[in-house]
């Protein structure tokens, strides 16, 4: 059941102030094939339609990794996320989340998000 709040676990120091802390995360997806300055090095080995899949999914797979992140944590997660391709023009979500996970469970998380997304059939030309 998740509790009725927007705030992680907090951690009483040994002076007795209350800790909160947070969580930074970054994802990305794999590569699509060697690229140099934004261009692919070999456009005949370059992945163009798991790119063009990719972007037009990944706010899809941010989505449902929030939901899994909720489910998981308990509570009603905040974050503060920008996405950014990287030099390999693969997409790049930075996360910043109140409240913290184990590490375990956020690698979890993220295996377990990128399983549950429909790839719609698409055919390539």
């Amino acid at each position: 059941m998740r509790a009725a709040t927007t705030l992680g676990r907090t951690f009483t120091g040994s002076e007795g102030k209350t800790y909160r802390p947070s969580l930074f995360v970054t994802l990305t997806l794999p590569s699509y094939g060697k690229v140099r300055d934004g261009v692919p090095i070999d456009p005949d080995t370059y992945d163009y339609a798991r790119a063009a899949r990719d972007a037009l999914h990944f706010s899809k797979l941010i989505d449902r990794f929030v939901q899994n992140l909720r489910r998981v944590a308990g509570y009603d997660v905040q974050y503060f996320a920008t996405v950014e391709p990287q030099k390999r023009l693969a997409p790049h979500l930075h996360m910043a989340i109140r409240g913290i996970l184990p590490r375990t469970e956020m690698r979890q998380i993220a295996a377990a998000t990128y399983h549950q997304v429909w790839w719609p059939a698409f055919r390539a030309f």
